[in-house]
């Protein structure tokens, strides 16, 4: 069973203090990148993974998975960039693809009334924000899985 709170006092302050400035980082490299190269090839870039490193105080890698979840939720309230569910759902899937962590990004679309979306899962774990009008009735269809 996996836990969705993560003991942040596991994590010294000094580790949390670099994590949140290589997020936002990596936030404007994602917007970079998705001005200069397609959709596809920055998507493909910002998910190439890693080979798995040590993760910090020996935290399993729910918590750490959870707790960049959280890092990330703040790391873009605090970003100066026009808020967009792309960069947001690419900053999480590169953060952990950079430690060998699998996230997988989906871009979801509806026809009636037309919204697309995207988001980062981890084992069928939501690690972004659900689309704002969720609760409108309407299919959505996957339309990138990567």
């Amino acid at each position: 069973m996996r836990s969705e709170t993560v003991s942040l006092s596991r994590i010294n302050s000094f580790w949390k203090s670099i994590y949140f400035v290589e997020m936002i980082l990596l936030y404007f490299l994602v917007a970079i990148r998705l001005r200069r190269y397609s959709l596809k090839k920055a998507v493909d870039l910002c998910t190439k993974l890693r080979p798995l490193t040590s993760l910090p105080n020996g935290l399993s890698t729910d918590e750490f998975v959870f707790f960049t979840r959280d890092l990330a939720r703040s790391v873009i309230r605090w970003h100066l960039l026009s808020p967009s569910c792309i960069p947001d759902s690419l900053l999480v899937c590169w953060f952990l693809a950079r430690r060998g962590i699998k996230a997988e990004f989906v871009i979801i679309v509806r026809n009636f009334p037309f919204m697309a979306h995207a988001q980062a899962f981890w084992n069928d774990a939501l690690l972004t924000d659900p689309p704002p009008d969720w609760t409108i009735p309407g299919k959505f269809t996957t339309l990138m899985r990567k």
